[in-house]
Protein backbone atom coordinates (compact mmCIF):
# COMPACT_ATOMS: atom_id res chain seq x y z
CA UNK A 1 0.00 0.00 0.00
CA UNK A 2 1.40 3.29 -0.83
CA UNK A 3 1.00 6.84 0.58
CA UNK A 4 -1.99 7.76 -1.51
CA UNK A 5 -4.36 5.02 -1.11
CA UNK A 6 -3.90 5.08 2.92
CA UNK A 7 -4.69 9.15 2.68
CA UNK A 8 -7.88 8.28 0.69
CA UNK A 9 -9.35 5.14 3.20
CA UNK A 10 -8.19 8.04 6.36
CA UNK A 11 -10.21 10.26 4.45
CA UNK A 12 -13.35 7.97 3.63
CA UNK A 13 -13.13 7.05 7.32
CA UNK A 14 -12.80 10.60 8.74
CA UNK A 15 -16.30 11.44 6.54
CA UNK A 16 -18.13 8.72 7.70
CA UNK A 17 -17.50 9.50 11.24
CA UNK A 18 -18.15 13.02 10.41
CA UNK A 19 -21.77 12.60 8.46
CA UNK A 20 -23.07 10.14 11.00
CA UNK A 21 -22.15 11.76 13.38
CA UNK A 22 -24.11 15.29 12.04
CA UNK A 23 -27.18 12.58 10.79
CA UNK A 24 -27.13 11.80 15.09
CA UNK A 25 -26.71 15.11 16.04
CA UNK A 26 -29.90 16.03 13.76
CA UNK A 27 -32.68 13.63 14.41
CA UNK A 28 -31.15 13.86 18.69
CA UNK A 29 -32.25 18.10 17.66
CA UNK A 30 -35.42 16.89 15.75
CA UNK A 31 -36.75 14.68 18.41
CA UNK A 32 -36.10 17.69 21.04
CA UNK A 33 -37.17 20.27 19.09
CA UNK A 34 -40.71 17.92 18.69
CA UNK A 35 -40.87 17.19 22.44
CA UNK A 36 -40.43 20.80 23.08
CA UNK A 37 -43.33 21.59 20.75
CA UNK A 38 -45.65 18.97 22.45
CA UNK A 39 -44.89 19.83 25.88
CA UNK A 40 -46.03 23.41 25.09
CA UNK A 41 -49.16 22.18 23.42
CA UNK A 42 -50.43 20.31 26.54
CA UNK A 43 -49.19 22.71 28.67
CA UNK A 44 -51.75 25.54 26.61
CA UNK A 45 -54.44 22.62 26.06
CA UNK A 46 -54.09 22.33 30.22
CA UNK A 47 -54.58 26.35 30.80
CA UNK A 48 -57.40 26.25 28.15
CA UNK A 49 -59.39 23.53 30.14
CA UNK A 50 -58.80 24.62 33.71
CA UNK A 51 -57.04 27.99 34.67
CA UNK A 52 -56.61 27.19 37.91
CA UNK A 53 -54.62 23.89 37.51
CA UNK A 54 -55.01 22.88 40.77
CA UNK A 55 -55.14 19.65 41.28
CA UNK A 56 -56.69 18.29 45.09
CA UNK A 57 -57.21 14.86 46.08
CA UNK A 58 -61.43 15.39 47.22
CA UNK A 59 -61.73 17.47 44.66
CA UNK A 60 -59.76 16.75 41.06
CA UNK A 61 -60.59 18.58 38.08
CA UNK A 62 -57.87 17.23 35.67
CA UNK A 63 -55.69 14.36 35.65
CA UNK A 64 -53.99 12.17 33.20
CA UNK A 65 -55.32 8.73 32.31
CA UNK A 66 -52.76 7.21 29.59
CA UNK A 67 -51.12 8.23 26.87
CA UNK A 68 -52.26 7.82 23.17
CA UNK A 69 -49.66 6.82 20.57
CA UNK A 70 -48.77 10.93 19.86
CA UNK A 71 -47.39 10.65 23.72
CA UNK A 72 -50.90 13.55 24.12
CA UNK A 73 -52.69 12.51 27.50
CA UNK A 74 -56.11 12.38 27.80
CA UNK A 75 -57.88 14.49 30.24
CA UNK A 76 -60.68 13.95 32.02
CA UNK A 77 -62.82 16.77 33.82
CA UNK A 78 -65.02 16.46 36.30
CA UNK A 79 -68.20 18.70 37.22
CA UNK A 80 -68.10 18.94 33.03
CA UNK A 81 -69.16 17.18 29.63
CA UNK A 82 -66.07 15.20 29.99
CA UNK A 83 -66.35 12.14 31.99
CA UNK A 84 -64.86 8.53 31.52
CA UNK A 85 -64.64 5.71 32.81
CA UNK A 86 -64.69 7.94 36.52
CA UNK A 87 -67.79 7.70 39.02
CA UNK A 88 -68.72 11.35 39.67
CA UNK A 89 -67.97 12.30 43.21
CA UNK A 90 -70.40 10.96 45.57
CA UNK A 91 -72.67 9.06 43.12
CA UNK A 92 -71.86 5.01 43.29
Amino acid sequence: MNMKSLLRIAHDVLYFMFVTTALILFHTIALMEKLLKMYIITKAELKAMDMSLTVSYGRMKIFLLKYRESLRPIYLVKNNNLLFPMKAEGKQ
